[in-house]
């Protein structure tokens, strides 16, 4: 009961050198939310498999988080194969909640992203990315490959010029969302593409928060809106591109 009522990363370490019963609960909680940043993902990579089956059974959620600033190609997981190895290292553990901020999609293709996320896949149900660049139809794509996925949360996407094939490997499930869509500051065809390709599917929000509309994209919000109303619980952040009319 101690352990489970501590919330501070300093107080579970030293509640797991108590003893062998406390590490066990001090690690489970420890565990659960693993953050990774550049500086660390080579020492992640390289743990000891005795250390990655220990920790495997209680990762729930995983974030690759680095200074939104940082020079384009800088983070280890702009590269397809580092972030393959990544994922690939909670394939394991039942993952729920992934994180990547920032994120330059520009080097990875359909076969790399399956490679990449095909592990999480299944168990996924909440993906958060923060600062990305990539095109229209890699976004699509890439959500599409969570069956499972409820909250989604987009922030400051940037179009970018990517050789991107149409066809082939495409997965045919029909996504079910039915939580959390966030889309915030969105730009170029993806401010209106990606809200017009949820509409392809009988999904039900409880929550929509577009940011910041412009007058071009009140039609496609007004349709994503009347199709979630039967759910539709809280619409809690606009800004109009006028800087005047908060909601």
């Amino acid at each position: 009961m101690i352990v489970d009522d501590l919330s501070s990363n300093l107080d579970l370490k030293s509640c797991s050198l108590v003893g062998q019963a406390w590490a066990i609960r001090s690690q489970k909680k420890l565990f659960q939310h693993i953050i990774l940043g550049p500086t660390n993902v080579q020492a992640w990579l390289h743990r000891t498999k005795r250390t990655a089956e220990k920790m495997g059974p209680w990762i729930i959620k995983f974030e690759l988080r680095a200074d939104r600033d940082s020079e384009p190609g800088a983070n280890p997981w702009d590269s397809p194969s580092v972030l393959t190895r990544l994922i690939g290292s909670i394939a394991a553990s039942p993952t729920r909640h992934l994180t990547i901020t920032p994120f330059l999609m520009g080097r990875f293709r359909k076969n790399s992203l399956i490679r990449c996320f095909e592990p999480v896949a299944n168990s996924l149900r909440s993906l958060e990315l923060r600062f990305v660049e990539t095109c229209s139809s890699a976004m699509t794509f890439l959500i599409s490959m969570f069956p499972h996925l409820d909250d989604i949360f987009l922030e400051h996407v940037v179009p970018m010029p990517m050789t991107w094939a149409r066809g082939g490997h495409d997965f045919q499930h029909v996504p079910n969302f039915a939580g959390t869509f966030e889309y915030l500051d969105l730009y170029g065809d993806l401010r209106i593409t990606l809200p017009t390709w949820v509409l392809n599917f009988p999904l039900r929000f409880h929550t929509v928060s577009p940011g910041m509309l412009m007058r071009e994209d009140i039609p496609t919000f007004t349709r994503l809106v009347t199709m979630c109303a039967p759910t539709l619980q809280e619409i809690p952040y606009i800004m109009f591109d006028n800087g005047m009319c908060w909601v």
